[in-house]
């Protein structure tokens, strides 16, 4: 295998360098810390391969990025540990604008004694301090497993190479040696007592090719290998075999207790890591990526939730990791819970708790709707969401949520919130970690491009609201009305109602338990009145092959890197049932039991959504196919009862009296419908030709009713 292949004759599709979100200045390679996995190597470098840049070649560094049109950020090593780190903070504020200034450090007792200078130079703070909790819960890629000595060829490799996530979301760097395109590369031409990156001079990152660095020093590195992460608190690295000799040839440290990995991947093994694999996700200690905190001119924003919850155990760890950048969260907390939900809030010290006591008979959301008004309308914040459990907002492509808000001119903002299911290779919900990157799945479908009573829509709620307003929300926040001004920009958002069966099950039998007869009679919560624990069941497992809907912006998003196919594409390439429009399931569902008893094709193919009128009438559809009229027309009535404005019920109904020969029911259902939808022709042909058929039978002249029925094409 010719792992010294000129990379760029063979067509690499590498990102631009001056593309990406930043470029790092590496004032040293000087670190207290001893951390496996490091791409700069520290814990393994010789005494005489510690260095730091001179003031000099800092100031050349920010030079040679004139026009650089990200963020300029010092990392290391530890930049606090700089000789003179007041100096450095002078030169930045006198060289870069502070809203480009960012900085990288895991030194607690320098980031107390010089925050305020920090915070005066950097409008972005970005702190991991590798405490104990990030130790045992925080998970590093194992970098040293070189993909030149892990993949199973050569063409394999250059995949992975080329669809590399770091290079892709992660930064350039300048330091002592140079420039290089990638981290990794600084980190591996030090220890290897390499030739040294580009020479640090202006517009040195304006080149489209760099694929000398790449053959130079990519196949010696294991970021774009699929592998399962490592916890810091294992202490035990692995490296591959060539690696670690090229370790022992420079005489590194610290390689004693190294695993030492010998045997390639095979592809299948590759794919197979594939599934879940998202290295660039390593704060499993928090619930966002992100700086931890962020200068604005105005010292920051405050940010507010308030939120109505009844036994939310299982969503409540999560939902106070998600939203860890928030300032307080307001839960209004039916008076009825009884299980370990107040003992977690209580952890949390942002959190307040507002008691709600409900009438007799259960839940009121018209109570609910009235208290969440005047929750918000007594919290002080800049921006208030209004969410619910179960709702995890974000911003695609933005790590700081408080920063995307603070550009905003409008007063509220809409968010849009995608319905995400358990993937059949999702793990089980790690509490540790956020939840986002956990459930990804659902169906590619945007709110405008069906009724809105389908169940796998994504849905839009005007939800983030500046402090001091009066939105005006109607019950559960998805409207309001108002004079506010609407942002231009949308939040993202995962609505995990259903993200898995577990929770789906617990949360949605309890709400039925809970609603009052009021929400019943006023047609609120509909689908928690009906729903049955094996419909949940089943709705969970047929979307279990969802494709990839949540995408954060920080994701490699492109292609697969084996397949080569978008998720789109490879979710089109799926044939198996539940992989398309649930109206076509009950389609293939018919077909499979057309020829047996009538009673398990309806058993079966209820528990696709009962509660929705539309699936009920493609099922009565289907018997009418039959003449199973009966079966047909007790459907058909208690598909009434989920959407009663649904005119091609009607019209079905309509069709079934036609056919019994009762022709004045078959007209009245079938006004009926013309009055949902006034200007539909088949309703119209259908009622002129019932009329026709009973003129007929009373002995008039009339032709034969050219309808089947209402059925869709």
């Amino acid at each position: 295998m010719n792992l010294r292949a000129t990379y760029y004759e063979r067509g690499w599709k590498m990102i631009k360098i001056w593309q990406k979100w930043s470029v790092m200045i590496d004032v040293n390679n000087v670190c207290g810390h001893n951390c496996i996995y490091c791409p700069k190597h520290i814990r393994h470098l010789r005494k005489d391969q510690i260095m730091q840049m001179t003031e000099e070649e800092i100031i050349n560094a920010i030079k040679s990025l004139e026009g650089w049109p990200g963020k300029i950020g010092f990392t290391g090593g530890e930049p606090l540990n700089y000789p003179d780190f007041p100096r450095l903070c002078e030169i930045a504020r006198d060289m870069i604008p502070k809203e480009k200034a960012i900085i990288f450090t895991s030194h607690e007792k320098k980031l107390t004694q010089y925050k305020d200078i920090i915070d005066h130079t950097f409008s972005e703070v970005y702190i991991n301090l590798h405490t104990k909790e990030q130790k045992e819960v925080c998970l590093h890629h194992p970098l040293l497993l070189a993909v030149g000595d892990m993949a199973p060829d050569e063409a394999t490799m250059k995949t992975l190479i080329e669809n590399c996530w770091c290079n892709k979301m992660w930064s350039p760097i300048i330091g002592k040696k140079g420039a290089f395109f990638c981290d990794c590369a600084l980190g591996l031409d030090t220890a290897f007592d390499m030739e040294g990156g580009w020479p640090v001079e202006p517009g040195w990152w304006k080149r489209d090719d760099y694929s000398d660095q790449m053959e130079r020093y990519c196949h010696l590195c294991g970021m774009c290998l699929p592998y399962p992460g490592q916890k810091l608190s294992d202490g035990e690295e692995l490296i591959s075999y060539g690696l670690y000799e090229k370790f022992k040839k420079h005489n590194l440290r610290n390689i004693e207790n190294m695993r030492i990995v010998k045997d390639r991947l095979t592809l299948g093994e590759i794919k197979k890591n594939l599934n879940g694999w998202e290295p660039w996700h390593n704060r499993q200690d928090r619930g966002y990526e992100g700086p931890a905190y962020v200068n604005e001119s105005k010292h920051g924003i405050k940010l507010a939730i308030v939120s109505a919850w009844y036994n939310e155990e299982l969503l409540a760890p999560l939902f106070l990791k998600h939203y860890d950048y928030v300032d307080e969260i307001h839960i209004i907390l039916d008076t009825a819970t009884n299980d370990r939900t107040r003992e977690i809030l209580a952890k949390d010290k942002r959190v307040v708790i507002h008691e709600m006591i409900y009438p007799p008979d259960g839940l009121d959301w018209t109570l609910k709707q009235a208290k969440v008004d005047e929750v918000y309308a007594s919290i002080n914040a800049d921006w208030v969401f209004a969410i619910d459990a179960d709702e995890f907002l974000f911003k695609k492509g933005e790590k700081d949520i408080k920063g995307f808000l603070a550009r905003q001119t409008g007063e509220i903002m809409w968010a849009k919130l995608w319905q995400v299911y358990r993937h059949e290779t999702d793990k089980d919900i790690d509490y540790t970690k956020p939840p986002v990157p956990q459930r990804r799945h659902g169906i590619p479908m945007e709110p405008e491009t069906i009724p809105y009573y389908s169940p796998d829509k994504t849905y839009l709620k005007p939800i983030i609201v500046k402090g001091g307003r009066k939105p005006v929300w109607d019950c559960g926040c998805h409207v309001y009305s108002g004079s506010l001004i609407e942002c231009g920009d949308l939040m993202d958002g995962a609505h995990w109602h259903m993200a898995d069966p577990v929770i789906a099950v617990r949360r949605r039998l309890q709400t039925k338990a809970r609603q009052g007869k009021k929400n019943l009679q006023l047609g609120f919560g509909i689908q928690n009145h009906f729903v049955t624990r094996d419909s949940i069941l089943y709705e969970c497992w047929l979307h279990r092959m969802d494709p990839v809907v949540i995408y954060t912006g920080f994701e490699d998003e492109e292609q697969d890197i084996i397949s080569g196919l978008t998720p789109i594409e490879r979710w089109r390439n799926f044939t198996y049932f539940g992989m398309e429009d649930n109206l076509q399931g009950i389609d293939r569902l018919f077909e499979a039991y057309k020829n047996m008893d009538t009673e398990r094709f309806i058993t079966e193919a209820y528990k696709l959504f009962p509660e929705q009128a539309i699936y009920i009438n493609r099922i009565a559809e289907h018997l009418i196919s039959q003449g199973k009229y009966d079966n047909a027309l007790k459907l058909l009535v208690d598909g009434l009862k989920y959407n009663p404005n649904y005119g091609e019920i009607w019209c079905n109904l309509g069709y079934i009296y036609y056919v019994m020969g009762k022709y004045e029911e078959a007209e009245k259902y079938t006004e009926q419908a013309l009055e949902i939808e006034s200007d539909n022709e088949t309703y119209k042909e259908n009622l002129e030709m019932i009329i026709k058929a009973a003129n007929k039978a009373q002995g008039h002249e009339s032709k034969e009713f050219n309808d089947k029925s209402c059925l869709t094409d």
